[in-house]
């Protein structure tokens, strides 16, 4: 089955978007402003949501960043752990990965301590979720996939 994209909710769309696009090399591709009732009742939620889907991409890899204006909750991923059940974290593959660590530092990431010397670098977004990064090919190499 083809992947289509993967979606998260941030509490800042203008930092997070700063991160991914002058981080870590996404583009934005559309914005979309859908309407509260029908988005609110699919996802569970009271309106009002004022909700933002700001699509970016990178590659064949398609973010989906949630940014609700109306919301009162400000969680934070920050906590979590690779043990914690859930998504732990997304892997992006670079031609270099401390100049990728060094991009994401600046643009608002924060870069995780002990790096796997040449093979695998974590930083976390400015909500917290961990993005490994790894070198081109990496998966190849080492695990031996066609991905």
């Amino acid at each position: 089955m083809p992947k289509h994209h993967t979606g998260m909710c941030v509490t800042d769309l203008a930092a997070s978007t700063c991160f991914y696009v002058e981080g870590l090399g996404f583009r934005v591709v559309t914005d979309l402003h859908p309407p509260d009732e029908p988005v609110a009742a699919f996802f569970g939620l009271d309106a009002p949501l004022d909700l933002t889907v700001r699509f970016l991409e990178r590659d064949d890899f398609v973010l989906e960043l949630f940014w609700f204006a109306a919301s009162t909750d400000a969680s934070s991923a920050s906590s979590r752990t690779m043990r914690s059940p859930g998504l732990t974290h997304l892997t992006l593959t670079v031609d270099d990965i401390a100049a990728a660590a060094q991009h994401a530092s600046k643009a608002g990431g924060t870069v995780m301590p002990h790096p796997i010397p040449g093979s695998a670098i974590l930083v976390r977004d400015p909500d917290g979720l961990q993005i490994e990064l790894l070198p081109t090919g990496f998966h190849q190499r080492e695990l031996g996939l066609t991905v």
